[in-house]
């Protein structure tokens, strides 16, 4: 089984919230790595190196004060990192039995381009949330996924919440892991993230 080492350290974190002291900040996420100031801000950076060796990620944080030392704006940027241990490179067609990764692991278990948009249209015409996530859970039985198949489903999810149950059911059938950021993309807060990489190192071979 591959093993994303955040899983290990993967942990729920308080979020930055508008108004929070400096103190406070540096309490939750530590020192910046470089800060710089204007007339009227001061803004702190961060670098945070996720997803272990085999399929690192990582997370760029900037968090804006105002003159009084207050927070008034905290963003996060993902992005893919080559991994080291393979050179295939973010997918660009739902159908995994043209992926790289599709022969070596998993056979002929791979949703064809057909059958994907036929659940991804099923998924989408479903009324309620429960419905959309019976149907996912059970394509998710017999099939794998390409990160871009995951992200396409768990687009048609408004919150969070809903992301990460259909995640928890397609993440472990993902034939290209190291295209996760992909899917991290989909979530705001690294907390979330740290959630969906460890869902994502549950792979089933």
């Amino acid at each position: 089984m591959l093993l994303l080492a955040v899983a290990a350290q993967a942990k729920v974190k308080k979020s930055i919230a508008r108004g929070m002291s400096k103190e406070q900040v540096a309490d939750i996420i530590g020192n910046p790595m470089t800060t710089s100031f204007d007339t009227n801000s001061e803004t702190w950076q961060y670098t945070k190196q996720r997803g272990g060796l085999l399929y690192p990620y990582t997370v760029y944080i900037t968090v804006n004060f105002d003159n009084n030392g207050k927070v008034v704006a905290y963003s996060e940027k993902v992005e893919d990192q080559p991994s080291a241990s393979t050179s295939v490179s973010p997918s660009t067609s739902s159908n995994c039995q043209q992926h790289p990764a599709f022969d070596h692991h998993f056979g002929m278990h791979c949703l064809s381009d057909n059958d994907f948009n036929t659940l991804l249209s099923k998924v989408k015409e479903a009324s309620f949330e429960d419905a959309k996530l019976d149907l996912i859970q059970v394509a998710s039985l017999g099939g794998y996924f390409t990160c871009y198949q995951c992200t396409s489903l768990l687009s048609l999810f408004s919150f969070t919440d809903a992301k990460m149950k259909a995640l928890a059911f397609v993440g472990p059938h993902i034939v290209d892991p190291q295209n996760a950021a992909e899917i991290y993309g989909l979530f705001t807060f690294s907390s979330d993230k740290d959630k969906a990489a460890e869902i994502i190192s549950r792979i089933k071979p």
